[in-house]
């Protein structure tokens, strides 16, 4: 998936093409130091990750917290598994 960011000139600003995925992101990276928190708030978040941003989710989601929710990410993920 293609993500692009625009820079604002004289701003730290930085808007994507997905605002919201961007914001669930940060919202994991706020919570990791917590167990408890963070498998509450993957689950949250993939309500909303769309089906076609979900490989890249997960793909970004184990790239950032697999050393420490390996297991949490696994099971989450494994429970939202689309059904074909």
């Amino acid at each position: 998936m293609l993500f692009f960011r625009i820079k604002w000139p004289h701003s730290n600003l930085s808007f994507s093409s997905h605002p919201m995925l961007d914001y669930i992101k940060t919202i994991l990276l706020k919570v990791s130091f917590s167990k408890a928190l963070f498998e509450k708030e993957l689950r949250k978040a993939l309500r909303h990750v769309s089906a076609t941003e979900l490989p890249d989710f997960k793909a970004w989601c184990y790239e950032q917290f697999a050393r420490l929710y390996w297991t949490v990410m696994n099971r989450i993920f494994a429970q939202h598994a689309p059904v074909v």
